[in-house]
């Protein structure tokens, strides 16, 4: 069982790294959600944007990355442990997509933010296997409206360029750990 003083720290963590990673221009942001964790798809694409700003024809979350395609070759050895045909140890096409966390296009490569691997096998027959990874010990929000909380807290102030820290320290301590 993790102490409550680690998993303080990892909350801290996450909105120590929102801040750290943000560097966008601002927009304005749509009201808050109802008190539920309940987030709609416009709610979360307009906390993006308000946070990193708008970015036409690109991904809200993970915005900057870079494709690779090849093939996988999963070992026969591993199909004892798996049903997978990825396991069958016959080449798999695969499609992979390495990211930077956060909604900014401008990110340096270096910067503190998650980094993110998206598979996509072509199974045989037609079939599309997903997995998709990031490399971050603990995810600091509990559901998506908390997730969401986390971005609106991160917003840059429009005079610094950088995230107020007495917002993301009211979003740490309105999402305390269990």
């Amino acid at each position: 069982m993790q102490s409550q003083s680690f998993r303080r720290r990892a909350r801290l963590t996450f909105v120590a790294f929102a801040s750290a990673s943000l560097s966008a221009s601002t927009l304005g942001l749509a009201a808050a959600p109802a008190a539920s964790s309940d987030v709609t798809a416009p709610q979360m694409i307009d906390a993006f944007e308000g946070t990193f700003g708008a970015h036409a024809g690109q991904r809200r979350n993970h915005i900057k990355g870079t494709c690779a395609a090849g093939e996988f070759v999963g070992t026969k050895d591993a199909a004892a442990l798996s049903r997978s045909v990825l396991f069958s140890g016959k080449a798999i096409p695969v499609v992979a997509r390495f990211s930077l966390g956060g909604g900014s296009p401008e990110v340096p490569d270096a910067a503190p933010a998650p980094r993110g691997m998206a598979l996509e096998f072509h199974l045989p027959g037609g079939g599309l296997q997903h997995i998709t990874m990031i490399n971050v010990p603990i995810f600091g929000a509990s559901s998506p409206a908390s997730f969401r909380a986390a971005i609106v807290a991160a917003k840059p102030d429009p005079t610094t360029g950088k995230p107020d820290p007495k917002k993301l320290m009211a979003y740490a301590a309105s999402h305390p750990t269990r």
